[in-house]
């Protein structure tokens, strides 16, 4: 599989990941509430927020103040190793 180095610059990124049972009252908190808009909606529970500017403390305060479940939130990063090992993994599988 060919990436660019664009792609590969942002493997190596820190972010706070989410776990939700309320995305859609979370997107609403980030977004709106928050300002933030660098995130990316993974699947139905988890979000992951690239904002280097807001702690995942920041971050709860907000989404229990708008009655927003939080299952779970904490620092998280994925490098250039992590891919190459979801990658060897998945070869494997195939």
């Amino acid at each position: 599989k060919e990436i660019s180095m664009k792609e590969i610059s942002k493997m190596n990124t820190a972010y706070i990941e989410l776990s939700t049972p309320d995305i859609k009252k979370a997107v609403y908190v980030l977004a709106d509430q928050l300002e933030l808009h660098n995130f990316k909606i993974v699947d139905k529970e988890n979000i992951r927020i690239y904002d280097s500017g807001i702690t995942a403390n920041d971050i709860s305060k907000a989404l229990t103040k708008n009655d927003v479940k939080i299952s779970a939130i904490g620092k998280k990063s994925e490098n250039l190793e992590d891919y190459f090992l979801k990658l060897t993994e998945e070869g494997r599988k195939e």
